[in-house]
């Protein structure tokens, strides 16, 4: 049986940057072998945390620029003080053969739930992204601000799902079938979005990516970051800067 969770764009105003030297590297030129070496590169520091990571696609450009974001957002998340746990892969490659044809689903986590050991997969729809020059991410070929819609924020949305997966599959499996209440629901589409409220498991997500790109999250009616607690959301140790 298959776990599906797809991503709803996150709605940030400010990206948590890395400090990982390698986000440097002169990846806006050079000819095709050149790209492959640095994605080979991109693949084997994300093996460092444990990632199996999948990055090729048609090494061009923008199959570079993605896998630079799938990189790039990882040790984001790593810099922010969490540990990654093993057992994760990543898939920028054979997008057709997991989406169906004419998707607008940017990407998706799954897990098969009769593994005694969970390994989440992380899949890409890769040709529904695009490069832009002035941009060191991929961002949503549908359009949209490109500090919002672009490959990093989906990663961290998707990171969430899998840290609970694999870290409690039980509690996992479990908040995909909780729903809020009306009242609950509304504010949380309020403060987030509407996919944010459409159960626990995507609350926990898009709340996960919200701190990740600094986005201060506030409600006077309830209290959010209680609600992501009580759901067992991957807990942040380090202070994020946050906007408003």
């Amino acid at each position: 049986m298959l776990i599906t969770n797809y991503f709803k764009p996150v709605y940030a105003n400010k990206i948590f940057q890395t400090n990982f030297s390698s986000v440097n590297l002169p990846v806006f030129s050079g000819k095709p072998e050149d790209y492959q070496k640095k994605i080979f590169l991109y693949q084997r520091n994300l093996s460092t945390l444990g990632i199996k990571s999948y990055l090729f696609d048609n090494c061009d450009i923008k199959n570079l620029i993605l896998a630079k974001s799938v990189h790039d957002a990882f040790f984001d998340i790593k810099n922010a003080g969490f540990n990654i746990p093993k057992g994760i892969s990543v898939h920028c490659n054979d997008a057709a053969d997991h989406f169906e044809r004419g998707s607008n689903d940017m990407a998706y986590t799954y897990t098969e739930s009769e593994r005694k050991q969970v390994k989440p997969e992380i899949y890409l729809n890769t040709p529904h992204y695009k490069y832009n020059k002035n941009l060191p991410y991929v961002v949503h070929s549908s359009g949209g601000d490109p500090k919002i819609y672009n490959a990093k924020m989906d990663i961290y949305h998707e990171f969430a799902h899998a840290y609970q997966a694999i870290n409690n599959k039980k509690n996992y499996l479990s908040l995909g079938d909780q729903k809020f209440d009306r009242k609950t629901k509304n504010e949380i589409t309020k403060c987030l979005n509407s996919y944010a409220a459409t159960n626990k498991s995507e609350f926990v997500a898009e709340y996960f990516a919200y701190k990740m790109a600094g986005i201060k999250i506030k409600s006077n009616r309830i209290d959010l970051e209680k609600i992501y607690n009580e759901c067992h959301g991957p807990k942040f140790k380090k202070k994020l800067d946050l906007v408003a």
